[in-house]
């Protein structure tokens, strides 16, 4: 039996993003790239990064336009990396 539930929020979405890299990017290298990104002047204060568990009430107090879970980050094969940011 499965069970799943949906719950409505008055804020915040996720977003399922699919990448295609060259041959030789794994997790690690992929997560520093956007870690560098996040501080970058584009995109301070617009991209976050974590790899802790976010919870609705953390969505709430973030200011940032999105946030890249590397928790919920998930190679597909050895050149597509699938993302959730919310």
């Amino acid at each position: 039996m499965r069970i799943s539930w949906f719950f409505l929020v008055p804020v915040g979405s996720i977003s399922d993003l699919t990448y295609s890299y060259r041959k030789g990017y794994y997790g690690d290298k992929v997560s520093a790239i956007w870690v560098k990104e996040a501080q970058t002047d584009s995109y301070q204060n617009v991209l976050a990064t974590t790899d802790t568990p976010i919870f609705y009430s953390d969505i709430i107090k973030n200011t940032y336009a999105s946030t890249v879970d590397f928790a919920m980050t998930l190679w597909v094969d050895v050149d597509l990396l699938k993302a959730l940011t919310r």
